[in-house]
């Protein structure tokens, strides 16, 4: 089981701190923190063949939750992504609220 210092850890090293409480922020480092224990308990059980870019190599081995904390690494950046964006949408609807109620022109004509 995951504590709660251990989840902080994981939410200070990859999120900043605005977005801490998001619980999609919160469910991916918790699944980080769960895979990271569970990858110093037993480093070496889950090692899977890779396909070399170079076709002369032969398949390499990687270890399936190295691969997992690399998805979830590549979620984080796209759900702070997404927040970004959906804040900068937000502003700008306010923005145009607030020219409409002043009645200023658009800027987009």
């Amino acid at each position: 089981m995951i504590s709660e210092e251990q989840l902080q850890s994981v939410l200070d090293r990859y999120v900043s701190p605005e977005l801490h409480a998001d619980s999609e922020m919160r469910t991916i480092c918790h699944t980080i923190a769960t895979t990271e224990e569970d990858l110093e308990n037993n480093p070496h059980g889950d090692a899977v063949p890779l396909e070399s870019d170079d076709p002369d190599e032969p398949p390499y081995y990687k270890s399936a939750r190295m691969l997992l904390l690399e998805t979830l690494e590549l979620e984080i950046g796209e759900r702070d992504s997404e927040i970004r964006n959906l804040e900068i949408e937000a502003l700008e609807a306010s923005i145009r609220a607030h020219e409409a109620y002043l009645g200023e022109p658009d800027d987009e004509d």
